[in-house]
């Protein structure tokens, strides 16, 4: 009796140790199938003017000024505080390369903006929650190696999430990286070309965007740096194209930011973004932002 119970613990174990490894196995499968994969969100909280001068709940936002499409006149860049939220499902290839299915929306804090059209005329801007168009991007993090530096782009396709002016749009978007010989300082240039494809032609539409970025990155420590980049904007309408006549876009801004690291899943930063085409207090706003990746 004694030999027999001995004998059904031992297989019982033994069929547990079994089951204990198989399980293992499966969750180490699906690990691996896993792996390659990623998940991202990020938000950034465009905030207060460093001026006086804007009502409560409204800063400057470079996004709503610009040259308008019908006169060429300066745009008001005056918005509502506002929430810019990224969401990203990316695939990491063995070569570094990293395909991403990106969603973009915003939220605007305020309503009821009161703004003025280049006329002079009094406009109201939309209210609530508003969708970008979807892109899905391809990043290549080393194209060219050079004796100064080397070259990382990104390549896109996107579709209109509620325009019935634009098919669809593709872009690059090249970044040079200089080798720095001064420690903790990184610099470089990023650009980016960007066309979308018009379906309504019954008015002009911007069709083309040609942006270049100079920055430059100082790491305070491990976990934090300080970078200030220069964003240079241009574009071409519909009926420009194929000509060398380029307007100005978004009007040209920098972006002084401090940000802190604090894992390789969660990443916090402050800034101030300021014009460079009218350098003045009421062209600047404070802004924050999160991001987490899993």
């Amino acid at each position: 009796m004694i030999r027999k119970i001995v004998t059904s613990i031992v297989l019982s174990s033994a069929v547990a140790s079994g089951s204990t490894i198989t399980t293992t196995v499966k969750q180490n499968s699906i690990k691996e199938v896993l792996k390659p994969f990623s998940l991202g969100y990020s938000v950034k909280f465009l905030g207060p003017s460093l001026s006086k001068d804007y009502k409560s709940g409204e800063t400057y936002n470079r996004f709503k000024g610009g040259t308008g499409n019908f006169d060429g006149k300066d745009l008001d860049t005056t918005g509502a505080y506002q929430s810019f939220h990224a969401f990203s499902l990316g695939y990491k290839f063995k070569n570094n390369w990293n395909l991403s299915y990106n969603v973009t929306l915003q939220d605007e804090h305020k309503d009821n903006v009161k703004f003025n059209w280049s006329d002079g005329s009094e406009g109201t801007r939309a209210n609530g929650r508003s969708f970008n168009n979807h892109r899905l991007t391809l990043f290549i993090p080393s194209v060219l190696n050079l004796p100064f530096g080397w070259v990382s782009t990104s390549i896109y396709y996107e579709k209109p999430t509620a325009s019935n002016i634009m098919s669809h749009g593709y872009g690059i978007q090249p970044s040079l990286s200089f080798y720095s010989n001064i420690k903790n300082t990184y610099y470089g240039i990023g650009s980016s070309i960007e066309r979308d494809i018009i379906q309504d032609k019954t008015n002009p539409q911007q069709a083309l965007r040609v942006s270049i970025a100079p920055y430059i990155s100082y790491s305070l420590n491990d976990s934090m740096s300080l970078r200030n980049s220069f964003n240079f904007d241009w574009d071409q309408l519909d009926s420009q194209l194929g000509t060398n006549t380029y307007r100005q876009n978004l009007h040209d801004f920098g972006d002084l930011r401090l940000s802190k690291t604090f894992n390789k899943n969660f990443s916090a930063n402050i800034g101030l973004e300021y014009s460079l085409y009218k350098m003045e207090l009421k062209k600047t706003a404070i802004y924050g932002g999160l991001g987490v990746r899993i």
